[in-house]
């Protein structure tokens, strides 16, 4: 799954993944959240990073 709001990275082999480039500090658009949830779907669980942060 892509999304051209943020980055997707998978964790793990089969589950889990990275969104990283989201700014949370704004209102997310509804396109946003809807990428998100379908890669919530897709991964199982996330951890999610701010555009700021390096990691």
């Amino acid at each position: 799954m892509t999304s051209q709001h943020f980055d997707i990275k998978p964790i793990a082999g089969r589950i889990g993944a990275k969104i990283i480039g989201i700014e949370w500090s704004i209102n997310l658009s509804n396109e946003i959240i809807s990428d998100i949830r379908k890669a919530l779907v897709k991964h199982k669980f996330m951890v999610m990073f701010s555009r700021h942060e390096n990691l």
